[in-house]
């Protein structure tokens, strides 16, 4: 039977604890604060609509992980999953193992948890089905999706004879 030690010596997947939509997010002391989190439901006055959200991270890395540059983006994909546009979020984070490693140890070393808070914008041209799709050194890590409501349409006033 393996051992922890020997399990951890095989590279572990980067994953996502918290991966969550919000009006309004901040990661600080390794925390994060989040206002109106987990909405999934989109209801403008208007379509198209450009609306600001945030969205609350907590990634893990795995011990030799969390002392790599790691790529990240975050697309936005529509109902049958294609990327809509640019990422919301693209750029590289590192990671700090917790504690000194003697030579060769770093596998030992434990997952390292980093906290990160992005404002987003999102630019919605139609009512539909949409996600947000975090991908870390080019694997999917997570996913939320969310849904644009169209607005009522409104009567057009009639004229009357007078």
């Amino acid at each position: 039977m393996a051992s922890i030690e020997d399990s951890k010596k095989h590279s572990a997947p980067i994953r996502a604890e918290c991966f969550l939509l919000c009006d309004q997010a901040q990661a600080e002391n390794g925390k994060l604060y989040i206002l109106g989190g987990g909405w999934d439901q989109l209801t403008p006055q208007t379509i198209p609509v450009y609306h600001t959200a945030a969205i609350a991270l907590k990634m893990v890395m795995p011990g030799r992980t969390a002392m790599e540059t790691v790529a990240i983006r975050i697309d936005i994909f529509d109902s049958e999953g294609r990327p809509i546009g640019e990422p919301v979020v693209r750029g590289n984070i590192k990671g700090s193992p917790v504690g000194e490693f003697p030579d060769g140890s770093i596998d030992l070393a434990p997952d390292a948890a980093i906290y990160l808070a992005f404002t987003v914008g999102l630019d919605i041209q139609q009512a539909g089905r949409y996600g947000l799709r975090l991908i870390a050194n080019g694997d999917v890590v997570a996913e939320t999706q969310f849904t644009v409501i169209a607005p009522p349409v409104e009567d057009e006033p009639t004229a009357t004879d007078g």
